[in-house]
């Protein structure tokens, strides 16, 4: 991979989208405190670098298609660079907005980009499974099925944007 350099054309002003896994996900005890991406969502010790996608230049959909169980925060660009990160273009087939940021933040960094993320589409994916009735074949049936709610894109709406 060639060499990475902060890319200055990616304003301060940008915002980020991060998808997050499940297992990444701070579920408090109670109902009063919202639930948060954890710190380790924001480090990445094997590459050294964590992706990202320019929340201006792709959408929602377009991100979670393939992880109907991922969660997607945004963090602003500015407090990326003002820890200390830069941001380099990393474009791919299937996310054309696709950035990385380097290095990868350390664990106090990691700790302030989580608590700074806003969630953009959080999904609850600690009940994966749900049981359903539905007609096949000429039967009523009980089935169980697993939770993700698709992308409209999936479906013929390519025009629309959320």
């Amino acid at each position: 991979m060639p060499e990475l350099k902060d890319d200055a054309s990616i304003l301060d002003n940008e915002v980020l989208w991060r998808r997050i896994w499940p297992d990444w996900i701070v579920w408090p005890q109670t109902t009063a405190v919202k639930p948060r991406p954890a710190s380790v969502a924001f480090q990445d010790r094997i590459e050294g670098r964590v992706s990202a996608s320019i929340a201006r230049e792709t959408t929602k959909c377009k991100l979670l298609r393939c992880y109907p169980s991922h969660s997607l925060v945004s963090i602003p660009v500015s407090r990326t660079r003002a820890l200390g990160y830069r941001i380099a273009r990393r474009p791919t087939p299937e996310d054309p907005a696709h950035v990385l940021i380097f290095p990868s933040p350390n664990k106090s960094h990691a700790r302030q980009l989580a608590q700074s993320a806003e969630w953009v589409v959080l999904r609850d994916s600690r009940r994966k499974w749900d049981t359903t009735v539905v007609y096949l074949l000429g039967v009523w049936r009980r089935v169980t099925i697993e939770i993700g709610l698709p992308c409209p894109s999936q479906h013929g709406a390519e025009g629309r944007t959320d």
